[in-house]
Formats: structure tokens, C-alpha cells, sequence
């Protein structure tokens, strides 16, 4: 019963901000994620023109070193998703919803710089 009560409300929370709404808001995101990425320089695979709510871009290390990367992240209270191309390059993804705001975003890249940083 929780379970839908909890369902009921999200989708009123939907309906009340607007699927139209959310998508301009993480479209906005997207795009804000994009120009910090390009700024430092790293490979951003998501096309500018089919933008949505997810972010990928060419991780710096390999499979393994991504792998901690993303737990460093996340030990930091970032979390980002791992990808691996059919080759084995890794990919990291950054996704957005209706909560997330470009403070969010800056803050990924401040952590993000860090972690890079201290190699």
C-alpha cells in the first residue's frame, strides 16, 4: 500500500510541474553540463542536437581506474554512472531529473577537478 500512495504522489508531482516543464529544465541542465565538460576539455559523446536528460563523456582512465573514480565520487556524495563502449573505452554519466540544479552541476566539476587532480 506505501508503495502506491508513494506512486500517486509522484505522478501528482508530475502532472503539477509538467513532463513539457521537466524536459526544458533538464534539457537546460544537459546543456549547462555540456559547456562545463567542453571547458575542460573532455570528449562529451552526447549529441548537442538529441539532447535529454543524460550527459556522457570519455573518461580519462580505463575500465578500472573510472571504476574508482566513480567510488570516489560517490564517497564525496557524487554519483555518476560508469559506461563501457562495445571496445571497452569507459564513459561517465551524468543524468538529470526535475530536482537537479546547475549548483549540482558545479559541484560535480569541483569534485570531478579534485579527484583528477590528486592523480
Amino acid at each position: 500500500m506505501p508503495g502506491l500512495i508513494g506512486l500517486g504522489q509522484s505522478l501528482a508531482l508530475l502532472e503539477e510541474l509538467g513532463v513539457a516543464n521537466i524536459d526544458t529544465h533538464t534539457t537546460a541542465l544537459s546543456r549547462y553540463a555540456i559547456a562545463r565538460l567542453a571547458a575542460l576539455g573532455l570528449d562529451v559523446i552526447t549529441p548537442v542536437d538529441a539532447l535529454g536528460p543524460i550527459v556522457t563523456f570519455r573518461s580519462p582512465g580505463d575500465a578500472t581506474a573510472t571504476e574508482q573514480l566513480v567510488q570516489r565520487l560517490a564517497a564525496q556524495g557524487v554519483v555518476v554512472v560508469k559506461h563501457l563502449d562495445a571496445a571497452g573505452a569507459a564513459y561517465i554519466r551524468l543524468s538529470f531529473h526535475c530536482y537537479n540544479v546547475t549548483a549540482e552541476v558545479d559541484r560535480f566539476i569541483e569534485v570531478y577537478q579534485h579527484i583528477i587532480g590528486e592523480g
